[in-house]
């Protein structure tokens, strides 16, 4: 035989040898008998077996090599270890956002430019009144509500987030004031979002406004349709003219019961009139 004869028929037998032990490396048979007698193992034997079994992979690899192979081969382990990390650090952050005290809470409605109100004069009231620095200043100032749109589709409007969430909140006193114009009063008032300034204003408060504000106090209806003291007008004071409104008659409404709604009502009104109120 010749020796290009022989040459040809060493060419022919590699690749078969190489084929065979591709398939051997590949064979889902093989990895799988493996991962079953590595689960027949105790704990420790366990572990000690599947590090071995990744310290053989990798004998031959480079360093990044290695390091890819590893973040493969753990990448549950890692994601499940970020994921818990990350809910042990972001829980405990949400509870104490949500446990820590309210300075005041509020919600605008029907200002069309919602990004023109002067938020900081809340935080000029925090620290007026000396709130920590960490006491939570709560507000929706997107709100948008119009009575005769609800009432020309109740069906379809009582689907709408604005007119479901916020009735809910108010309810569950989680507003201290809403400040507003007509239409957005209008429907607080019979939709029973805000209640009347007698139940909502502590006594002492109510006394003061009705001695020295009378004529700032507006009459809306009730569910009913019956006349009551739903608000007050507080467009022309200071307060109102700086907040950046785009509505001439601004009205503030109460829809809490709560110690703390009463208190920061009180501290608003005083802040706003400055009535010379004591806390």
């Amino acid at each position: 035989m010749s020796d290009n004869q022989n040459l040809s028929e060493d060419n022919l037998e590699t690749p078969a040898t190489d084929d065979r032990d591709k398939d051997s490396d590949n064979n889902p048979e093989v990895h799988t008998e493996d991962s079953l007698e590595i689960r027949k193992m105790k704990f420790f034997d366990r572990i000690k077996a599947k590090r071995q079994k990744l310290k053989d992979n990798m004998a031959d690899m480079s360093a990044k090599q290695k390091v890819g192979y590893i973040l493969y081969y753990y990448k549950w382990t890692i994601l499940l270890s970020i994921i818990v990390l990350v809910s042990a650090i972001a829980i405990p952050i949400t509870i104490y956002k949500k446990t820590r005290p309210v300075a005041i809470s509020y919600a605008i409605i029907n200002c069309m430019a919602d990004e023109n109100v002067n938020t900081g004069l809340f935080e000029d009231y925090k620290e007026y009144y000396g709130f920590a620095d960490s006491d939570q200043i709560q507000f929706n100032k997107s709100i948008m509500l119009d009575p005769e749109e609800y009432n020309v589709s109740i069906v379809h409007n009582s689907t709408k987030s604005d007119y479901t969430q916020f009735p809910m909140l108010c309810r569950n006193n989680y507003f201290d004031i809403v400040i507003t114009d007509e239409k957005g009063l209008l429907f607080c008032s019979t939709q029973s979002c805000v209640q009347p300034l007698d139940t909502r204003l502590s006594p002492d408060l109510y006394n003061i406004i009705k001695e020295n504000y009378s004529h700032l106090i507006v009459e809306m209806p009730n569910y009913n349709g019956d006349a009551d003291e739903f608000a007050l007008d507080i467009s022309e004071t200071e307060f109102a003219e700086k907040l950046g409104l785009d509505y001439d008659k601004i009205y503030i409404c109460f829809p809490g019961t709560s110690e703390r709604n009463i208190i920061n009502t009180k501290k608003i009104l005083d802040y706003i009139f400055n009535i010379g109120l004591e806390f």
